[in-house]
């Protein structure tokens, strides 16, 4: 199943998802993994779409822990795909947060943009070279 598809099976009515956005938080992570490039926008587009739906009814004690939890989920997502192995790459991460500013999803003064900005300007592995350490990794287990 693709965000799109997710996208197109939520209600239509808001009240629906109320009900059901912490179903909707735990496919888009489900899906994440094996999703397309074009696919993990249209998760992060329903993620951040059901997650403004849903804090708008967050009680004020709650809302906090609520903000604090979103904000982890989101930039797990944002890691996972910049991940080349068990390596963040730095041209995956700069990408994905200029990607993510510009949809209006990301800040730009966000600290991982600000991380992904720090480690394309210094010296780092290509994506092609962390492709071959990763490759050698996994042929020597």
């Amino acid at each position: 199943m693709s965000g799109q598809d997710l996208y197109d099976q939520l209600p239509e009515d808001s009240a629906e998802i109320l009900l059901g956005w912490r179903e909707i938080r735990a496919k888009v992570h489900d899906e994440f993994d094996k999703a397309t490039e074009e696919q993990r926008c249209a998760l992060l587009q329903l993620f951040t779409a059901t997650m403004n739906i849903a804090e708008a009814t967050i009680r004020p004690a709650d809302l906090e822990i609520f903000r604090k939890t979103r904000k982890q989920d989101y930039n797990r997502l944002i890691v996972k795909e910049s991940l080349v192995g068990e390596s963040v790459c730095a041209e995956t991460a700069y990408a994905v947060t200029r990607r993510e500013i510009a949809a209006g999803r990301m800040s730009p003064d966000d600290e991982l943009a600000k991380s992904a900005a720090a480690a394309i300007a210094a010296p780092y592995s290509s994506r092609a070279e962390l492709i071959a350490i990763e490759a050698q990794r996994l042929s020597q287990k």
